[in-house]
């Protein structure tokens, strides 16, 4: 340990920072206190009730989020529901959390779920008669850096459009708040009155009593064993005290749900790993008082809080320690890692550096517990694709306490409408693909997840993780050519190319004008006056084969897809509510045989929602055939003449209508289904044949100028033409009619349709999809999604995803707006980037079908 104190000579000295019975081997004992204490709350449990044979619905930990999910059913009338704890209530991570309140997350979803949870844990008490601990001090957000004072009035004015009360205040008023503070480095803090603290294990309590107020029964010290299926749907739950027959069954169980994944047939991909997460406790100090506010330093990695006297610091370190690589021991109640000095070190400099006092404070105990993460740092949820009726809610990645009031509530809502009630889709589980819960994987990317949480979150920003998963035949040809990777569910998929001899790693982030700027100009200008060409094999091909597919698809999709063989057509995958689920392209290459085309991102979600279909028609093959085609798309109005010179096939338009599909010979490869869009032209070939195929592509097209073209300068122009995306604009709530998707929806179809055709008729509501073009801006103040969309000062939408339009020079965004129809066309708009306005021009966002 006085190692990890080298750079603190007067620390080592004096040795006060850690107090004498820490360095002599002893600890105060705090852990085993805090779990007697526990121990005595848990008493409210059904310890006594025999286990039925029989629930509507069982819950897999008596964790915060498992008790969350009980109390939420309960309220909403679910009262056969049974929650299972293999140990104690609260006695795995909950009840070592530093349970910090607040409302405010980077992401949209995320803020919704936290906001929730400050709401009702300052409540709770009130219904269920036991105490939350809850303290309403507020908390600061401190900024020591430029950028992370532009993303604070970014935030700002997130918080505003989700009506989180915030205010920027000085440095000074900031330090009147926490007295002894060190201010002198910040630039600003944004302040959040209705912020506070809780404890973890006490919300976990009052959440259970609530729950079997309503009826709900929990039971400790019972372990799952096993979960059965019939007809690949939950049938019944295994227990070491006997089998429950049940209907549904929801796994939260914390660092054990990749485990408790395992323990059915077929398995659940549950990607999640635990690593070891640090805080110090203080004996009680001068001048500390109950309701100091909580402090968040993200450029220091650390954060702040009073407990009982005294001062709780911790933080997220660059780079983690991942645990429990082999297993997570069945029993780990209650328990703590040894102390780790060495691994704490780059925190307690920061510790330090903003609170001096501590310096000669006491340390009562470092708390060394595990917490698991993702790899996208972002919380897992929602139905599982392997099992129907298999619900999750795992991984909250440090903010367990705060997400699990907001999570209880979505998964509750989830069973009650056998469908999400808000948009999910950036936490569903089925963001992943299997390959993503590797243990391996999962082990080299959660130590950086950890840091990432503090990190600075700078537009199209990935959080760190284990590289070349998944790539394309092309990879090294196209790193060769300067291309910067962006990674889309575990593809190494270009984003941009550099040029001249420059390194991408060496381009520095920012929330203005990039330094790729122009690079990407050039590659928009390819598209759209010469020709360009991109490596898509990281695109989604489904195959739907048999006699009944065509039935199949006409039920899901929004268009008439019962076409001659040789044609694509747009369309969307509807929801029963009128919802969408996806808007894609199919194939048709025979009577009884279609590819589905759609973004990589939606793999798992689209082949589970098809899958899912598929089973009411007979003679039905669902297949993902990505990995069988590599992919290029030549674009731009030279792309057929470049395309021609690599084929005898004719390509005239007579021969070769628009939305075409044939399967020809380009170079030397046969077989290549090649699609005609409008000044594009998509290839899927064999992965053998696609090296030779894009070498003779980019030899025919020097002549052309032909350039590679990344994800940045294609999402330039998906944005500037008005396309909206599933996940930015489009969500499973989303009518067609909102959005402007009109044309893709054809009621006139004669054959069953998912969708209530009434409401695809309605006119459309007040929510809209709308093109905002920005009149004037400047190089600092970039959009990038998530702007508060302005009206006569008062904010009526956000914007969904942004980038520059280079075919008009004018920044370009899409956004939803609640506002009537003569308010959006006869208004004047504004946008707030970083606490300015600049005048936009708005119009309803039309999709014309090609």
């Amino acid at each position: 340990m006085q190692n990890a104190c080298k750079h603190f000579t007067n620390l080592t000295r004096k040795y006060s920072l850690f107090g004498r019975s820490v360095l002599r081997g002893r600890s105060y004992g705090f852990e085993k206190r805090f779990a007697r204490k526990l121990s005595n709350a848990v008493r409210t449990a059904d310890n006594d009730v025999e286990v039925p044979s029989s629930s509507q619905v069982v819950i897999c930990g008596g964790g915060v989020v498992g008790c969350a999910v009980a109390y939420h059913l309960a309220k909403l009338g679910w009262t056969d529901v049974i929650l299972l704890e293999q140990g104690s209530l609260a006695c795995g991570t909950t009840w070592h959390a530093a349970s910090l309140i607040g409302g405010m997350k980077n992401q949209s979803v995320e803020t919704k779920i936290a906001s929730y949870g400050v709401e009702l844990y300052s409540q709770l008490e009130e219904e269920t008669g036991l105490g939350t601990s809850w303290k309403n001090c507020g908390s600061l957000l401190m900024a020591r850096k430029e950028d992370r004072l532009t993303f604070l009035k970014r935030q700002h004015g997130k918080a505003r459009a989700f009506g989180i009360a915030s205010e920027f205040i000085s440095p000074s008023e900031a330090g009147e708040k926490w007295p002894n503070m060190r201010i002198d480095d910040l630039l600003g803090v944004l302040w959040f009155p209705n912020d506070g603290v809780a404890m973890g294990s006490d919300i976990t309590q009052s959440l259970a009593k609530g729950a079997k107020m309503h009826g709900v029964k929990v039971v400790e010290g019972i372990a799952v064993q096993s979960i059965e299926t019939k007809n690949n749907a939950v049938s019944s739950v295994t227990t070491d005290k006997g089998t429950i027959d049940c209907e549904i069954f929801v796994n939260c169980a914390g660092q054990w749900g990749r485990e408790v994944g395992l323990k059915s047939n077929p398995v659940v991909n549950v990607p999640l790993h635990s690593t070891e997460h640090f805080y110090i406790v203080t004996k009680p100090m001068e001048g500390i008082g109950s309701m100091f506010p909580v402090l968040r330093d993200p450029d220091g990695r650390t954060y702040y809080r009073e407990w009982n006297g005294g001062i709780l610091a911790g933080g997220f370190e660059p780079k983690a320690k991942p645990i429990f690589y082999d297993k997570i021991p069945d029993k780990f109640e209650f328990q703590l890692f040894a102390e780790d000095w060495d691994q704490f070190e780059v925190l307690l400099k920061e510790i330090v550096h903003r609170l001096p006092q501590i310096e000669n404070a006491e340390i009562r105990q470092m708390v060394n517990g595990p917490e698991s993460f993702t790899p996208d740092g972002k919380i897992l949820m929602g139905a599982v694709p392997e099992i129907d009726n298999y619900y999750i809610a795992c991984a909250m990645n440090s903010h367990g306490i705060v997400s699990a009031a907001g999570v209880g509530r979505a998964i509750a809502e989830w069973i009650e409408n056998k469908g999400p009630t808000m948009d999910l889709a950036s936490v569903d589980i089925r963001r992943f693909s299997r390959h993503q819960g590797n243990k391996t994987y999962l082990r080299d990317t959660i130590g950086y997840i950890v840091g990432y949480l503090y990190a600075l979150p700078y537009p199209l920003s990935e959080p760190p993780a284990a590289r070349n998963m998944k790539s394309s035949p092309l990879y090294d040809i196209l790193q060769a050519q300067g291309a910067s990777w962006s990674r889309v569910m575990g593809w190494e998929c270009p984003a941009w190319f550099a040029r001249d001899g420059v390194d991408p790693k060496d381009i520095n982030e920012t929330f203005g004008k990039p330094e790729w700027f122009d690079v990407v100009r050039a590659e928009v200008e390819a598209c759209t006056s010469g020709v360009a060409v991109a490596d898509i094999s990281p695109t989604l091909k489904i195959e739907i084969s048999g006699s009944s597919a065509v039935n199949l698809l006409q039920y899901l999709c929004s268009s008439d897809v019962d076409v001659s063989s040789g044609r694509a057509v747009r369309t969307l995958i509807m929801n029963s509510n009128g919802g969408i689920e996806s808007f894609c392209t199919v194939y048709r290459l025979a009577h009884d045989r279609f590819y589905l085309i759609d973004s990589i991102t939606q793999m798992t979600r689209l082949l589970h929602w098809i899958s899912k279909y598929s089973k009411n028609y007979e003679n039905v093959t669902v297949t993902d055939m990505t990995s069988h085609y590599s992919g290029l798309s030549l674009i731009g109005p030279a792309s057929t003449e470049l395309l021609q010179s690599l084929t005898q096939t004719s390509l005239d338009v007579e021969d070769f209508p628009l939305n075409t599909v044939k399967s020809i010979d380009v170079a030397y490869a046969s077989d290549v289904l090649v699609v005609r869009g409008n000044d594009d032209w998509k290839l899927f070939m064999p992965p053998e044949f696609v090296r030779n195929v894009y070498h003779q592509v980019v030899e025919n097209g020097k002549k052309y100028e032909i350039r590679n073209v990344g994800l940045y300068a294609l999402n330039s122009l998906r944005i500037e033409k008005g396309i909206p995306a599933w996940g930015s604009e489009l969500s499973h709530s989303i009518l067609p009619q909102n959005a402007g998707l009109n044309s893709l929806v054809d009621l006139s179809k004669k054959t069953e349709f998912i969708s209530d055709r009434g409401i695809l008729s309605e006119d459309p509501s007040k929510q809209r999809l709308v093109h905002v073009t920005m009149r004037c801006y400047d190089d600092d103040n970039f959009p990038w999604g998530g702007e508060p969309l302005l009206h006569e000062g008062n904010i009526v939408g956000m914007t969904t995803s942004a980038s520059y339009g280079f075919q008009g020079n004018k920044h370009v965004a899409m956004a939803t707006v609640e506002l009537p129809d003569d308010d959006v066309r006869h208004r004047d708009f504004e946008l707030e980037i970083a606490s300015r306005s600049y005048p936009v021009d708005v119009s309803f966002v039309s999709f014309e079908n090609e």
